[in-house]
């Protein structure tokens, strides 16, 4: 038999199953199954995928609120479920502009800590940054779409891995820093 993805289409991947469901008959998984598809199907059968969407994305809107990184939790939703790349940079691309948008004017309407030193979020002493930042964007994205034609699927959770690898050590080591810089 064959499971789909949480969509469907001929543009998905179908994934070849020994069983129809993922528990039949309270058996555990198949054998053939890789190791990921064996943890997703223990812990999210495909028809709870919608329960795993909704509980990463309310990750990636709390983490994004909390420290301003949104990416780990999305990372870690499609290694479990199998999307088209396209769809994937599609998808990161919404989320990342609403996560945006509501930051933005949540900025916007909440006042600033006292120790912070200005009444609003966005003051003209740091618009060499929101420049350098925007204009280095332009430029990378395009070159970033352009390299990801030549990523096979195992090219691309490998740079995705190695992006949340990044993430955790940068985390880690500011983390670390912080803390020493305190004396705590």
């Amino acid at each position: 038999a064959k499971s789909a993805t949480p969509a469907t289409g001929p543009e998905y991947e179908m994934v070849e199953t020994k069983a129809e469901t993922p528990h039949q008959n309270g058996n555990h998984p198949p054998a053939t199954l890789s190791w990921m598809e064996r943890v997703k199907n223990v812990f999210c059968p495909l028809e709870k995928a919608i329960i795993g969407m909704l509980f990463f994305a309310f990750l990636s809107g709390f983490t994004g609120g909390l420290i301003g990184v949104r990416g780990p939790p999305l990372i870690i939703f499609f290694f479990f479920w199998e999307y088209p790349k396209p769809e994937v940079r599609a998808n990161g691309t919404v989320i990342a502009t609403v996560n945006t948008l509501v930051r933005i004017i949540t900025y916007m309407v909440k006042g600033t800590p006292e120790e912070y030193g200005h009444d609003t979020w966005f003051v003209r002493q740091d618009l060499y940054l929101y420049l350098a930042v925007a204009g280095t964007s332009l430029l990378a994205a395009p070159l970033g779409i352009y390299l990801t034609r030549f990523l096979n699927r195992s090219g691309y959770k490998i740079a995705l891995t190695m992006l949340l690898i990044i993430n955790g050590v940068t985390m880690i080591t500011t983390a670390v820093l912080d803390i020493r810089s305190e004396g705590l």
